[in-house]
């Protein structure tokens, strides 16, 4: 990205915490779903942010009912015209108890996503210093081999440029569990803000890095917005 002179060409990280939930903004052009697929913040060892409603947007076939359940909690809504479906269930507490989640609709594979935690998920944005891994951090080699908290999730976003915003990103994100085999590639500032909170706190955890280095800042606005800062001189 180092030079990039487009205007308004924007990264297609798009993560947007919304007032519900920590959640991906996943963007324009909608693929035909042949299955049930949820927003790409919900995998496996996802952190579930506290104390709010929790919304998982979802795609599957058009107009087709879903039915979800998140714990012993079940929930039941009805896919739209172009198969986009929005699951809603009620605010808990902070947990280290693990909750799996299970979707299903007719006709389609069962989804289900497993090992859930509820706590406090944190986005660390930035550019290099924040991008830098906790291997090439300062103690890097004994900090990475004392990471292994189990209700410590971490998520590093794929990162690639687009003259749009994308509907899913150039490769699919994953959660992590905290341990020495994935912290050493995550975001060294980030991790060690997450494990003061973690001690701190008391809660679960989710840390995500939506982070690019060199970067000017052009390319992170919207045209609409953005106005006479992206005039070429």
């Amino acid at each position: 990205m180092n030079g990039e002179t487009g205007w308004g060409r924007a990264l297609a990280i798009g993560l947007t915490v919304s007032t519900h939930s920590a959640a991906l903004a996943e963007e324009t052009g909608t693929p035909v779903a042949t299955a049930i697929v949820l927003g790409s913040v919900w995998t496996d060892r996802a952190v579930i942010q506290r104390d709010r409603v929790i919304a998982m947007p979802g795609r599957t076939q058009p107009d087709r009912p879903i039915e979800a359940r998140l714990g012993m909690e079940t929930v039941r809504t009805r896919s739209d015209g172009s198969g986009r479906f929005t699951l809603r269930f009620a605010a808990r507490g902070a947990s280290a108890d693990p909750v799996d989640l299970t979707v299903t609709s007719e006709g389609q594979p069962i989804l289900h996503v497993r090992d859930l935690l509820v706590g406090d998920v944190v986005l660390c944005a930035g550019q290099s210093n924040m991008a830098m891994p906790l291997s090439q951090a300062l103690d890097g080699w004994n900090r990475t081999r004392a990471a292994g908290d189990p209700a410590l999730r971490l998520l590093t976003l794929p990162i690639s440029t687009a003259e749009q915003p994308r509907e899913v990103f150039v490769a699919p994100p994953q959660w992590l569990t905290d341990s020495p085999d994935s912290a050493g590639a995550f975001s060294a500032a980030c991790h060690a803000m997450a494990v003061e909170l973690r001690r701190r706190s008391g809660v679960p955890v989710g840390a995500i890095v939506a982070a690019q280095g060199g970067t000017p800042i052009r390319p992170w606005l919207a045209v609409a917005d953005a106005g006479s800062l992206l005039t070429p001189a």
